[in-house]
């Protein structure tokens, strides 16, 4: 966290319903194109997750993560409009970076109004971290993750047999494959 972020932040936060950030394009950090609007939510829920943290952390000095802090129900409010996009990749994005803001406590009132969605939505998703978000999020609003545990688990178990079974397709495991 820099002197900087906090800001930089709140300028992304308002470009979000500029009609240029629809531009699609592929971007470093994930698969896939996706438009620039989904991007900075991307960043923004990056810098949700870093404010949750403590200068302990390694996260930076208490002066910039105070401010870092003390922008969460700004953003809250800007990000807020976008969890409903008809764009599921900006919806996710959005209910990720909510999802993260709502660790600030002036937030957690908007909780019950969220957690429907982060459990439908983010839990589900085909992105690992935002099925990460949604688990310990919901954890810690005292929900029920014990099923999404077990999903996630399930899920790295097919994906090993997948890897294995591509190494060598015709291995132990081959009819199992195949039906």
């Amino acid at each position: 966290m820099f002197p900087a972020t906090a800001p930089a932040a709140l300028v992304l936060a308002w470009l979000l319903d500029d009609p240029r950030t629809l531009a699609e394009d592929r971007w470093e950090r994930r698969a896939g194109r996706r438009s620039l609007r989904a991007e900075l939510l991307n960043w923004l829920a990056s810098f949700a997750g870093i404010a949750r943290l403590d200068v302990e952390d390694g996260v930076g000095v208490a002066q910039d993560l105070a401010a870092a802090r003390s922008v969460r129900p700004i953003l809250h409010d800007r990000i807020a409009d976008f969890c409903d996009a008809d764009d599921p990749l900006v919806r996710e994005a959005a209910l990720a970076a909510t999802a993260l803001l709502l660790a600030d406590p002036a937030l957690t009132s908007s909780v019950p109004r969220y957690a429907p969605a982060v459990r439908e939505v983010l839990a589900v998703s085909a992105d690992s971290y935002y099925r990460w978000i949604a688990r310990e999020r919901l954890a810690s609003w005292g929900e029920d993750v014990t099923g999404l545990v077990t999903a996630e688990k399930e899920r790295r178990a097919a994906l090993d047999r997948a890897g294995g079974l591509a190494e060598d397709p015709f291995g132990e495991g081959q009819e199992q494959a195949i039906r």
